[in-house]
């Protein structure tokens, strides 16, 4: 089965199960022992004993700018807002220019 098929099947994404491949952390197509370890993940995704544990290493401020982006799909759109949320009030954003 490749990661196309099993994420057609399973609350883990198409884009988290490419991370993994890129990762190496497994393989598409995928193994048994690929497939066992998935199925792991599944049964403990999104528990909140697991997410506690997980956020707890992280600083209150990084956890808040955390929650507050996790629906932000693209890089460019957490790029974008991290921006502003380091923007003094009523200051402009400003792109950075290059001399040729």
């Amino acid at each position: 089965m490749n990661i196309e098929m099993y994420a057609e099947q399973s609350p883990l994404t198409r884009k988290i199960l490419r991370w993994m491949v890129q990762e190496g952390m497994i393989t598409d197509p995928l193994s048994e022992a690929d497939l066992t370890g998935l199925q792991l993940i599944e049964r403990t995704w999104g528990r909140r004993e697991i997410l506690r544990a997980q956020l707890s290493r992280l600083s209150k401020t990084r956890r808040r700018q955390l929650i507050n982006s996790a629906d932000l799909e693209t890089k460019w759109e957490r790029y974008a807002y991290s921006r502003t949320q380091t923007c003094t009030q009523g200051s402009y954003l400003q792109c950075p220019t290059k001399s040729l």
